[in-house]
């Protein structure tokens, strides 16, 4: 369902105008990092004839760049339009139906706070209301790092609960009132660390088939229940492209429907 306030999701024409923009961009960062270098290793005249080559050099390349960004958004949006999506672009999902979310993913633990958004998409029909969204963090000293985050409405009872391969801060005792929950798999504990709030009731609500499923499942993501929202984390190498955000949407899937039905009802994320 979307939103007056939504951006356009039909394709955008490669124009003119994207190009100069593209050009004129890439011909200011060529010349700077050019000229800088120049001067720094060689002395200004050098300096300032390097400048011009990476003004040339990134004209084009500020051109392919601007090309590719067109046509991925229109990809994106293409795919959005066959799977009952909504592509908002790097724009926050929080001021739209959806709008609840935000207080909710506020106190999660497994959130990226601190990051930004890009390629976010929404869904926020009658049937199902969600996110899909890429957080980045950008470092100086090291590779930016990504993660996708699928954020589901669902009518459950679930105590807030994290389920998650073990890592640094899942051992540590929580500060919070949620605790180590312990199951007779010592595989799964072995593999896996659930805290919640209230452990009995989080127990029972991980059946055997839920166990197996994340054992055996090559995917392994951060997962929590907070309010009436599952929130999970996939850690992933950049933004996903179509084959493999269906991968992660469809991992969902097949989480909601292993999971007991009084926890939450099987979710579908993908109109085929």
């Amino acid at each position: 369902m979307s939103s007056a306030n939504d951006p356009s999701q039909a394709d955008v024409t490669f124009t003119t105008g994207i190009a100069v923009t593209g050009v004129l961009a890439g011909i200011a960062c060529g010349a700077i990092a050019g000229g800088i270098e120049g001067v720094d290793h060689f002395g200004e005249k050098t300096g300032i004839v390097l400048a011009a080559i990476g003004a040339v050099v990134g004209g084009f390349t500020g051109l392919r760049v601007a090309r590719a960004r067109v046509a991925s958004g229109n990809a994106l949006k293409a795919w959005c339009r066959d799977h009952g999506w909504i592509w908002l672009g790097s724009r926050t999902p929080y001021g739209r139906g959806i709008a609840r979310f935000k207080p909710t993913v506020k106190r999660s633990k497994i959130f990226w706070h601190r990051a930004r958004w890009e390629d976010v998409l929404v869904r926020d029909g009658d049937d199902i209301a969600g996110i899909f969204g890429v957080r980045r963090i950008d470092h100086d000293d090291s590779p930016t790092r990504y993660a996708a985050f699928i954020i589901v409405h669902y009518p459950g009872t679930c105590p807030d609960t994290t389920i998650e391969p073990p890592n640094i801060t899942s051992r540590i005792p929580k500060l919070d009132g949620r605790k180590r929950v312990e199951f007779e798999s010592a595989s799964f504990n072995q593999h896996w660390s659930v805290n919640s709030k209230d452990p009995k009731q989080a127990y029972d609500r991980l059946d055997q088939a839920t166990i197996e499923f994340l054992e055996k499942h090559e995917i392994k993501p951060a997962i929590e229940f907070i309010d009436e929202l599952m929130i999970i984390r996939f850690d992933v190498n950049r933004a996903p492209r179509d084959d493999h955000r269906e991968r992660l949407l469809q991992w969902v899937e097949e989480f909601s429907r292993v999971v007991p039905d009084d926890l939450m009802s099987p979710v579908a994320l993908l109109d085929r």
